[in-house]
């Protein structure tokens, strides 16, 4: 498990926390066999904490790096005829993982 600190600069550490939880809890983590995973937020200097096994806690800062900088490559949608695990199975084998 480790903990990573991370420093947000335009997005809510709240709303970055509260959207990887549901990304993380829908699709049962990377592997989808669940997550231990755990995201809070910092409000005073807007930072986000995450705890996580390694591989969860690399995307998640992937992830959240991503909206912060408002990189238009990186779209969070929320599904309403497909459920999450079949997206998350389909987008994996698309980036070739």
């Amino acid at each position: 498990m480790a903990v990573e600190v991370i420093a947000l600069e335009r997005a809510s550490a709240a709303r970055v926390a509260s959207i990887l939880g549901e990304l993380f809890e829908k699709a049962g983590g990377i592997d989808g066999a669940g997550c231990r995973c755990r995201f809070t937020s910092e409000p005073r200097s807007n930072r986000l904490v995450v705890r996580a096994p390694a591989a969860e806690t690399r995307a998640a800062q992937k992830i959240a790096r991503g909206l912060d900088a408002g990189d238009e490559s990186l779209s969070v949608e929320k599904l309403r005829n497909l459920d999450a695990l079949e997206a998350r199975d389909l987008l994996n084998s698309l980036a070739g993982n």
